[in-house]
């Protein structure tokens, strides 16, 4: 929950200080900042894997929490789902946007759309190539290495593996392999 928390905080431009509050938060320049009435886009990759969905809903949640509204939209694995939502939260002029993108490459022009209209953007678990305000997650390489690496001292350095790899094409995924 801290994981998606940070999310949509890093969003509102506060620092994790001003957690200790309710509905305001600490900025980095010392003001307090309304969360009531913020309106949040979250744009996810699929809202069919379970914990993907759980993230969802738990955007929702630590949201409202805030008194933010938060819109949560399945970007069902496509680049131009996700684009034309980030496009339709762009219009609307929402606060800021958290988005798990499908493609980095494929979603990057729209996240430079949106921190050109001045809403910041913060990528949760998958990155863009873009300049934007911030991302939330792990790096999915180093991950990758670290789990390589324990395999093969677990394994003697010997034997056979057998991969089983998650959606193909995916950023995560390609930087895990």
């Amino acid at each position: 929950r801290s994981f998606l928390t940070s999310a949509l905080v890093a969003g509102t431009g506060v620092t994790s200080a001003g957690l200790l509050g309710n509905a305001a938060l600490a900025a980095p320049s010392g003001e307090m900042v309304d969360t009531n009435g913020m309106n949040v886009g979250v744009v996810l990759e699929t809202l069919s894997h379970p914990l993907i969905k759980y993230w969802g809903d738990q955007c929702a949640r630590q949201g409202e929490g805030f008194g933010m509204n938060v819109s949560v939209q399945d970007g069902e694995r496509n680049v131009q789902k996700q684009t034309s939502q980030m496009e339709a939260f762009i219009s609307q002029g929402v606060n800021f946007l958290v988005l798990q993108a499908t493609d980095a490459a494929g979603l990057t022009p729209v996240v430079r759309r949106a921190e050109q209209a001045g809403i910041p953007v913060i990528t949760l678990n998958q990155d863009v190539a873009a300049v934007h305000t911030g991302f939330v997650g792990m790096g999915h390489y180093t991950m990758g290495v670290q789990v390589a690496a324990g395999m093969a001292e677990q394994l003697g350095s010997k034997g056979n593996i057998v991969v089983i790899e998650g959606v193909q094409g995916t950023g995560a995924n390609i930087q895990r392999m």
